[in-house]
């Protein structure tokens, strides 16, 4: 078999051709996590490195690309192993999980240095983490974040590229101004944080609710947001994806979009993003901002 073979039915819109080259870095291999992997091999991307420090557990069976004989092995050795038997061609660097000293060095040591990272772990620490290695470190690479919420019947993905788009703690900025009805973006606000956090806990967490098709069907609308990138499609204007479920009414009553809808935005670096500017203000906002980033940076073991 030759890779035409594999790849003959990927279609114009698929170019295999453009993705051979590109390195994708995914931090985080749950529900989102091991099936962007998944499609993405599929689509023809070559390189991979993936990071995570869980193993497969029963409950994730019914929301993972993992199956019940993987209960017990480590996520990256699982997704390893898949996109081996899915996409031959592929290799795979695995690496620890993101919040400790040595990632830097690892991510530093890799035969192919990432074009795309993709975060797909909603924990505020290791996003900014990501962010701040990008700003240091790769400068031209994105990154893409994505999350759900809302027992996984909202999904918010976007893509920071240094100097040009939102970080992680701009999107905290954002929303605090909407919430504060002083945003002038039309920043699109998530379900009531008090029942779906803007940043969810790990997958223990009784937050992270929401299996089968909705994380799926999240899991290849971010996949598809990923290719637009890989392949530069992507609408400079369409920078921020916010898309509901079938079932959005259901969990959130009255929240605005409607199912199977999405909303298609472009945010810039926040004025007030401690991570983004050093500029000065007279709320003390920025202050208070930049010593939060500071002690996150801190426990994700990170050099802002």
């Amino acid at each position: 078999m030759r890779p035409d073979d594999l790849f003959r039915r990927s279609g114009a819109l698929y170019p295999t051709a453009r993705l051979t080259d590109a390195c994708v870095l995914i931090v985080g291999l749950g529900a989102l996590g091991s099936t962007i992997a998944s499609s993405l091999a599929r689509a023809g991307v070559r390189h991979f490195a993936v990071s995570e420090g869980d193993r497969i557990a029963p409950g994730n069976i019914v929301r993972h690309e993992a199956r019940l004989p993987d209960v017990g092995r480590w996520k990256v050795e699982v997704i390893d192993e898949l996109i081996a038997t899915t996409n031959p061609w592929a290799d795979v660097q695995q690496l620890p999980a993101t919040r400790d000293r040595d990632f830097m060095t690892r991510l530093d040591a890799l035969p192919v240095q990432p074009t795309l990272i993709v975060s797909v772990v909603a924990v505020d620490a290791v996003d900014a983490q990501l962010d701040a290695l990008v700003r240091d470190v790769f400068p031209g690479v994105p990154v893409i974040h994505a999350w759900v919420m809302a027992d996984a019947q909202v999904l918010r993905v976007f893509v920071f590229r240094a100097g040009q788009t939102a970080c992680a703690m701009c999107l905290l900025e954002y929303d605090h101004d909407a919430r504060e009805g002083r945003d002038a973006s039309e920043y699109p606000l998530g379900p009531d944080t008090t029942t779906a956090p803007f940043f969810e806990g790990g997958c223990s967490s009784v937050t992270r609710e929401g299996a089968g098709n909705a994380v799926a069907l999240a899991a290849h609308i971010a996949t598809e947001f990923t290719l637009d990138v890989l392949l530069e499609r992507l609408d400079a204007k369409e920078t921020h994806w916010l898309f509901a479920g079938n079932r959005i009414h259901d969990v959130a009553p009255g929240y605005l979009p409607g199912p199977l809808t999405g909303r298609r935005q472009h945010f810039g670096p926040h004025p007030r993003c401690a991570a983004c500017t050093t500029a000065a203000a007279t709320d003390g906002a920025p202050v208070e901002r930049a010593e939060s980033h500071a002690a996150m940076m801190a426990r994700a073991g990170a050099t802002p």
